[in-house]
């Protein structure tokens, strides 16, 4: 083979190298790349943290049940849409030292930036400088005291504040039961005061007078000494200005005290009937004016009754509204308290299961109340 021969062979190997390897090349840029591996992981999603301090243990721990039974049937519907919210209890049994370890605790440890509670006005007004100091929301669905009126930018409530249940059943007791001469029962903490200071305030203003007032401690459930007291000074009605006073109704009616019993909206609850029996028949008190009518408060009511297998009372509407009234804001403002105490601010006629109702200047709910009354013992609008 010449050197002339050689040279073209070669250049025939070396250009099929080229094509060949240049083929090569081609199929694996135009081959699919291989798909990643499936992850079994689900697709993770926000979840919206809410703190809640109730009393969960104690004399008043029916009423932390009541809430809690409002938040969580709102957070199962929420559960049903796909939201995902996580509320974190804490008890504090109704004890301001409590509830203010239960707050630090929220805000420190479980960085949330919304509280609904505490339940008891004691426990707001003694957790209200932590909520200011660190711009958390705090959201009371029960708690009625005057001063939690003032006790911050970040405080609201849905529930009427004392002033408003006294005077209304001041005005009621003077200019519809023509009473002229009031004795008052009173529980001797925050609300029980605040009901007793309002009602007086009002009966008077109109020409009424109070010619007594008798007190009495939270754990106390004989209440003899002070009635007997009451019914001497033989007034035109009796105000009861406090909670779990079915013991009272009983024994104000085994005593002979037949006058009318007044009081605010803690009148309504079973253990009342339950307890006082007939002696709870024609009790009159103040309420929040929800219409048991309504199509919204009647499917609310039905889903309430399927799930606690028991009627909601304020305390539970109250509740199941504060949870739908947050994650609004919520879906808003996302974590800004700011926006979010706004928002409170700006709403006037929010239609709730508890009714309409809005915020004031001071994060207290602006909503009518009515008279309602024990009659066969069920818990009814009062009519004339």
């Amino acid at each position: 083979m010449d050197k002339t021969t050689k040279t073209i062979i070669g250049i025939i190997i070396a250009v099929a190298i080229i094509v060949i390897g240049h083929l090569v090349f081609y199929r694996k840029s135009t081959e699919p790349a291989p798909a990643e591996p499936a992850t079994t992981e689900p697709v993770s999603e926000e979840v919206i943290k809410i703190g809640a301090i109730q009393p969960l243990t104690g004399k008043v721990s029916y009423v932390g049940e009541w809430v809690s039974q409002g938040i969580n049937l709102a957070i199962d519907e929420f559960n049903k849409q796909g939201k995902k919210i996580e509320v974190i209890y804490e008890d504090d049994a109704c004890d301001p030292t409590k509830a203010v370890n239960a707050i630090e605790k929220l805000i420190n440890i479980d960085k949330v930036k919304i509280i609904i509670g505490p339940t008891c006005s004691s426990s707001v007004l003694a957790s209200a400088p932590i909520a200011e100091e660190n711009k958390v929301i705090i959201f009371s669905t029960v708690a009625t005291a005057l001063r939690i009126t003032d006790a911050g930018d970040y405080i609201f409530r849905n529930r009427e504040n004392d002033s408003a249940h006294g005077k209304t059943m001041g005005e009621f007791a003077y200019n519809n039961l023509n009473a002229k001469k009031a004795g008052i029962l009173f529980l001797n903490l925050d609300n029980g005061i605040g009901f007793k200071d309002s009602f007086k305030k009002r009966f008077i203003e109109l020409g009424g007078e109070v010619i007594i007032e008798e007190s009495f401690n939270l754990k106390e459930t004989d209440f003899r000494t002070q009635l007997m007291k009451i019914k001497s000074a033989n007034p035109d009605v009796l105000y009861f200005a406090g909670q779990k006073m079915e013991n009272a109704v009983v024994q104000a009616r085994e005593l002979g005290i037949d006058q009318k019993i007044l009081g605010p909206s803690t009148m309504q609850n079973d253990t009342l009937v339950e307890v006082a029996g007939n002696f709870a028949e024609g009790l009159l008190y103040s309420y929040p004016d929800i219409n048991p009518n309504s199509e919204q408060f009647k499917s609310y009511q039905a889903k309430y009754k399927d799930k606690y297998n028991q009627n909601s009372e304020a305390y539970a509407a109250n509740s199941y509204d504060a949870l739908n009234i947050i994650v609004a804001a919520i879906n808003k403002c996302s974590g800004d308290t700011d926006c979010i105490k706004e928002y409170f601010y700006n709403t006037k006629k929010y239609q709730g299961v508890s009714g309409v109702f809005g915020f004031d200047k001071n994060g207290d709910v602006t909503r009518r109340l009515i008279i309602k009354t024990v009659k066969d013992g069920k818990f009814v609008p009062y009519k004339e």
